[in-house]
C-alpha cells in the first residue's frame, strides 16, 4: 500500500560490502585555519565562549566523513556501529561537535541546532568512547536527562546500537530499580537515561544513592529541562552531582534566560555552538496556515485533509502526527474521528491517541506500532513535541496552533526531518489570530500576515502557562439539537436496564 511508510526500526542497509567501501575512501587533506573558518561560515555554524572573558577561541577542524572518527582513535568497531545505523555523512552539528567534545571530553557545551540534525549521535558517540577507553569499574560515569519516557527510550535503543560491542553500559531509569548506593543494586551501569522525574524521585528518597562518581551530564532539550516545568527536579539532580562535573545542553531553541542560568551553575567556561538561525525551524519544511474560523471549521478541515475531495497531489502521504493542546482535547479529538478511516483501510485500529496519563505499557505499545506503520493517524500533546524520531512521519498538523513560537518549532520538527521532506499545517481559529504573528514569523508566511498584531509580554506568558481559554470548546460536528437527542436516548436506554 502507498500509505504505508518505511519502518522506523528497521534495518539499516549497510553492508560489509558498504564497510569496506567506506574504509577504503581517499584520505582528505587537512584544513588550514582560513579553510576551517570558511567551512563553518558556509554551513552557518558559530561558535563563542558565554563566560570565558578573553579566552581564546579554538575553532574546532570540522568531521568532514565519519571515517576521519578514526583520526580521534575512536575504535574501528564504534565507526562500524555507526554505519551500520545508516550513518553515512556528518550533519551539520555532527561536523563540529563530535571533534570538539572528542578532543576536549571536559569542555561544557551549550548547543542550538535544527530539529532531526543528529543531536543524540553528537553528545552519545563521545561518552561511549570515552568510556570505552577508560579504566572501566562498575560505576556510573554519565546521566543523560530528556523530558519524556518516549525520549528517554529513543536514546536508549539508539546508543545500545553504537555501543554494541564495546564494554559500555547503557541503562534507562526505570520505577523499582536498584540505583548505586542502594542496597542489592542492580543497576551496574556506565550511562544512565532518565526523566528527571523518575531520578529525582528516586534521589529524594533515598539519601544512600550516590551519584559521586558521575563525571558527565547531558540535558536533552535542555531549554525544557530548564524551564518552569522541570527546573527544580533538574536543578536538584545537578546539584547532588560532583562540582567538577562537565556539562552539556542540547536543543533546537535556547533562550538567553537558559543561557544566564547554566553560566551562574558553572564556575567553568561554557562554549556555545550554534547551528543555522537560532530558533529557526528546519528548512525543508512547507508551511501551510489554514483559516477554518471557528472549532467546527478546523474539524471539519482537518477531516478534509484526511479524506481530500477529489484527486490532488496537494496534499502528502499519511501518516500524520497531530497536535493538541490538551490531553482532554486529544482524547475528545480521537474519539471524534475514531470511525473515519473506513474498515478495508483498517478502520480505528489506524488511529491512535498518546498522551501522559495513559499507563507506560499503553504508550510504549502505540509507539511500537506507529514505527511499525500500523498507525497512520496518531493524536497527542506535546509529549511527543520534543526530539522524537519519526523517520516517515510526511506531515504535522497543529489542530491547536502551539503556545510559543519555541514550541512550534520542535512541533514542526517531527517532520522532515535527516534531509528529508515535510509538511507543517497549522488550522487557525478567529481567537488565534492575536497569537499568531510568533508562529508566521517563524513560518515565513505571506507578507500581509506579518500585520497581524504582535501579543504582548502577559499574553505571551499566560498563553504558555495556561494555553488559549477557547480550547475549553467541545470538539464535534454534531449540533446541540442531535447532542440533546443522542443524550436523551442514553438516558432512556440507561432507565431500560434499570427497570
Amino acid at each position: 500500500s502507498n500509505l504505508k511508510r518505511p519502518r522506523d526500526n528497521q534495518e539499516p542497509q549497510a553492508t560489509e560490502k558498504k564497510r569496506q567501501k567506506t574504509s577504503a575512501a581517499p584520505q582528505l587533506p587537512p584544513l588550514s585555519p582560513d579553510e576551517t573558518k570558511k567551512l563553518l561560515r558556509e554551513h552557518k555554524i558559530k561558535v563563542k565562549w558565554l563566560n570565558a572573558g578573553k579566552k581564546e577561541l579554538e575553532y574546532p577542524t570540522p568531521l568532514r566523513t565519519f571515517g576521519e572518527l578514526r583520526d580521534h582513535g575512536i575504535a574501528r568497531k564504534l565507526v562500524s556501529n555507526v554505519e551500520d545505523q545508516g550513518f553515512s555523512q556528518p550533519s551539520d552539528v555532527q561536523m563540529v561537535a563530535l571533534p570538539l567534545l572528542l578532543k576536549h571530553p571536559t569542555r561544557n557545551l551549550l548547543t542550538v541546532a535544527p530539529t532531526g540534525s543528529g543531536k543524540t549521535l553528537a553528545f552519545m558517540l563521545p561518552l561511549i568512547h570515552q568510556l570505552s577507553h577508560s579504566q572501566l569499574t562498575p560505576t556510573t560515569k554519565a546521566v543523560v536527562l530528556a523530558p519524556t519516557k518516549e525520549l528517554v527510550g529513543q536514546i536508549v535503543n539508539e546508543s545500545q546500537r553504537w555501543a554494541a560491542g564495546t564494554s559500555v553500559r547503557i541503562s534507562q531509569v526505570r520505577k523499582g530499580m536498584k540505583l548505586p548506593g542502594e542496597e542489592g543494586a542492580t543497576v551496574k551501569s556506565h550511562i544512565l537515561i532518565s526523566t528527571p522525574g523518575i531520578l529525582w524521585s528516586m534521589l529524594e528518597q533515598n539519601d544512600n544513592i550516590t551519584l559521586s562518581t558521575v563525571e558527565h551530564l547531558v540535558l536533552d532539550e535542555g531549554d525544557i529541562l530548564l524551564d518552569r516545568l522541570f527546573r527544580d527536579q533538574t536543578v536538584a539532580i545537578w546539584n547532588r552531582l560532583p562540582s567538577s562535573i562537565q556539562v552539556s545542553l542540547w536543543s533546537a531553541t535556547m533562550g538567553s534566560n537558559i543561557e544566564e542560568l547554566v553560566q551562574t551553575k558553572l564556575d567553568q567556561p561554557v562554549m556555545r555552538l550554534v547551528v543555522g538561525i537560532k530558533g529557526s525551524a528546519v528548512a525543508n519544511v512547507e508551511h501551510r496556515l489554514i483559516y477554518a474560523a471557528t472549532e467546527r471549521g478546523k474539524l471539519m478541515g482537518l477531516r478534509q485533509l484526511l479524506h481530500p475531495l477529489g484527486q490532488t497531489n496537494s496534499l502528502p502521504p499519511l501518516p500524520y502526527l497531530v497536535f493538541t493542546q490538551t490531553i482532554e482535547r486529544a482524547a475528545a479529538l480521537h474519539s471524534e474521528l475514531r470511525y473515519d478511516i473506513p474498515p478495508e483501510a483498517g478502520g480505528s485500529r489506524r488511529l491512535a491517541v498518546l498522551h501522559a496519563e495513559l499507563s507506560s505499557t499503553a504508550r510504549e505499545d502505540v509507539m511500537k506500532r506507529f514505527r511499525a506503520a500500523e498507525i497512520w493517524v496518531l493524536i497527542t500533546t506535546d509529549i511527543l513535541a520534543r526530539g522524537m524520531d519519526f523517520r516517515g512521519v510526511n506531515a504535522v498538523v497543529n489542530y491547536d496552533i502551539p503556545t510559543s513560537g519555541a514550541a512550534y518549532v520542535h512541533r514542526v520538527g517531527r517532520t522532515g526531518r535527516a534531509g528529508r521532506s515535510g509538511v507543517a499545517i497549522t488550522l487557525c481559529a478567529k481567537e488565534d489570530l492575536d497569537v499568531l504573528k510568533p508562529l508566521v514569523q517563524i513560518a515565513g508566511k505571506e507578507e500581509w500576515l506579518k500585520a497581524l498584531p504582535k501579543p504582548d509580554k502577559r499574553t505571551k506568558e499566560k498563553l504558555k502557562k495556561h494555553g488559549l481559554e477557547g480550547r475549553n470548546k467541545r470538539i464535534s460536528t454534531k449540533s446541540g439539537y442531535e447532542r440533546k437527542v443522542e443524550n436523551k436516548k442514553k438516558g432512556y436506554l440507561s432507565k431500560k436496564r434499570k427497570d
